[in-house]
């Protein structure tokens, strides 16, 4: 009997198509469904096309089932659509997924459900979302992607209030920051969904290969180091394997679950570190576990926490159209971030080239895909299946050149428009000093015919019609930050991997490239860049980026960060120093919440953006109160905004 290992979760969805992500443990005849009441006639079928899975591994096979509507028809707007899947004949109440406390449906439904609008009135975005993120050393962080899980429920029935989109910005994995008990689990799962125990190229001077399985716990930073291009300052238990990353995802989903080892299975496997203390007038070394049995038990303690709730992001997502973009540790931290980090990361042959490799599969095969199933023929799929399947001799490199040659960047087509940029792997660096370029020549050719193709579909509809415009890294940043991070950086060039020196301003020739080419080809009044990575929230209006006439009238950066992994209190205080003593700013207007004078908060988030007849006239930042432990929102008012002076 085949299991379900991930999803169903709802993905790209527009009049003429719904596709749905699936993941089994074995070659299952599997087919969806569409009807408009749980128990009514279909009114689309999946494709036969759709239903035949990519095998990603010996106990892995993904599926995008895409239901298309009958002949000559289309999709029905604003009407509630159910959806069900059949797995050898069995559909989702068989399979006991729409009943019991983990139901992917809210309040007793018999099926999951989604809408497709004629504009979209209410979408949801966040990004950041770390499993073992540390309240106290035995307290988890709150998971916000449960609030927006509360939020739809609330809303599930009401077609003008329902979240019909939900956006991730970046960061929906940590592949380098992870606990020690979960990475002993996704191992084992990892290798188990695999079908193997993957072994990765040699490091640098070496010749034998890495097996990840031998290296100790709470040492793969000792492999993984700035020779092989990482640079994670927690890289200690940083994912490698293929398996490794796909147990990940699925964990984090909430599709399969995974038990932490305790203390004592896993004592004699973690890595040692030599420790030296003064006695008499001599000095005494000993070796010592490098991670302790307290912070051992807190991660473990927190992360099952964490996962307990998972299951509502499963919810979650099989009930709303989802669309994500990485950011740098969906594969590692400062991913790309200086020209030698990359040239180390795509070296051919190499360790790091491999896991980048592993990493891009993974993303591809949970978060990729989905956003864009077209662009994905039958080729690109048939070369990673050749290879992950069963990671032959001579398979990689081919799959190393498709995955780390492509563009990520997408459009969703609707009101508004979803336009995503891939600010990782398309970058090129200024020829003094290491501030990256988030955009190539190629990415802004790509972004100008995009934006010209979407103004010619969308003629004359300013007043209708906005741009969201995805970029992982804020586009207007919260500059008081940033001009210190420029301070550190400009005295200390090295520095730039600690202060993650790779915010838009950082080169100003590409800054000022990007906004005059949006300047020049937006072809709404409005334009959201939607942008998480920070780690707090804040929202900026600026009126107008350019002297010329056209373009868009107003720039709205609305950042939501973290869903799960707000900073210290100590972090937290600075940030409020930095804004207290900030003052004015005249790059800016930031954006005040009705009641509030500060303009930026570093509580867990997630966001909201409401609109009205294609235009925004409300955001709302759904925050936690770590020290309340209660739940809070901050609105904005859009439409006649409330300004921090310049």
């Amino acid at each position: 009997m085949a299991t379900i290992l991930g999803g169903p979760a709802v993905r790209k969805v527009q009049v003429d198509e719904i596709n749905i992500w699936l993941v089994t443990d074995e070659n299952a005849s599997v087919e969806a469904s569409l009807t408009l009441a749980p128990a009514g006639a279909p009114i689309g079928k999946s494709t036969l096309e759709s239903q035949r899975p990519v095998r990603l591994g010996q106990r892995l096979f993904f599926y995008l089932l895409k239901i298309v509507p009958q002949e000559g028809q289309s999709f029905p707007k604003e009407r509630l659509l159910y959806y069900d899947i059949h797995v050898n004949g069995q559909g989702l109440v068989d399979l006991g997924l729409t009943t019991g406390v983990k139901s992917i449906t809210y309040q007793n439904e018999i099926l999951p459900s989604l809408l497709i609008p004629e504009k979209h009135r209410h979408i949801l975005q966040g990004s950041c979302r770390k499993p073992h993120a540390a309240r106290k050393s035995k307290v988890a962080q709150s998971d916000q992607l449960t609030e927006a899980d509360r939020i739809l429920g609330q809303h599930r029935n009401d077609t003008e209030k329902r979240p019909t989109m939900l956006v991730l910005t970046g960061d929906q994995i940590y592949a380098d920051d992870v606990a020690t008990p979960l990475l002993k689990a996704l191992n084992r799962k990892g290798a188990e969904l695999a079908g193997l125990d993957e072994e990765l190229p040699p490091r640098q001077g070496k010749n034998k290969p890495e097996n990840p399985e031998a290296i100790p716990l709470h040492g793969r930073d000792r492999v993984l180091d700035k020779k092989e291009g990482f640079t994670s300052s927690h890289g200690k238990n940083h994912l490698m394997t293929f398996g490794e990353y796909v147990a990940m995802h699925l964990a984090v989903w909430g599709g399969i679950e995974v038990t932490l080892p305790a203390w004592k299975d896993v004592k004699d496997e973690i890595q040692q570190k030599r420790v030296t203390k003064s006695v008499g007038k001599g000095v005494k070394t000993k070796k010592v576990d490098d991670i302790s049995k307290w912070d051992y038990e807190g991660e473990k303690t927190r992360t099952e926490q964490f996962l307990a709730n998972t299951w509502k992001t499963r919810r979650l997502m099989a009930n709303v159209p989802t669309y994500m973009m990485f950011d740098d540790h969906e594969v590692t931290d400062d991913w790309n971030l200086k020209e030698s980090i990359k040239d180390a990361l795509a070296k051919e042959g190499s360790l790091g080239r491999r896991v980048v490799t592993n990493a891009l599969g993974a993303y591809w095969a949970c978060q990729g895909w989905g956003n864009d199933p077209e662009s994905f023929g039958k080729t690109f799929k048939d070369i990673l299946s050749r290879h992950f399947s069963n990671m032959a001799a001579g398979k990689a490199a081919a799959t190393e050149a498709t995955l780390l040659k492509r563009n990520w960047s997408y459009c969703v087509p609707g009101y508004p428009v979803l336009v995503a940029i891939d600010t990782r792997t398309d970058r090129t660096y200024a020829k003094k000093g290491n501030q990256p370029k988030l955009l190539s020549e190629q990415g802004f050719k790509w972004l100008k015919k995009t934006l010209t193709e979407l103004g010619q579909a969308y003629p004359d509809q300013r007043e209708e019609q906005t741009l969201l415009l995805l970029s992982p890294d804020p586009v207007f940043g919260f500059k008081p930050l940033e001009l210190k991070q420029e301070k550190v950086v400009k005295f200390l060039k090295s520095a730039s991997t600690v202060v993650d020196a790779e915010y838009w301003s950082a080169n100003k020739e590409t800054y000022e490239e990007f906004l005059h080419a949006l300047d020049d080809h937006a072809f709404t009044r409005d334009v959201i860049f939607l942008s998480g990575d920070v780690h707090y929230s804040y929202n900026v209006l600026e009126s107008k980026i350019g002297a010329e006439a056209g373009g868009a009238d107003r720039y709205f950066q609305l950042t939501s960060s973290a869903l799960c992994n707000h900073p210290t209190e100590f972090g937290a205080g600075v940030m409020n120093l930095i804004e207290r003593k900030a003052g004015r700013t005249p790059e800016f207007s930031y954006l005040k919440a009705n009641g509030q004078n500060s303009v930026v908060n570093s509580d867990n988030s997630v966001g909201s953006v409401w609109f009205s007849n294609g235009l925004p006239f409300k955001a709302v930042c759904h925050f936690f109160d770590p020290k309340k432990e209660s739940s809070y929102v901050w609105t904005y008012d859009l439409v006649n905004p409330k300004l921090r002076e310049k």
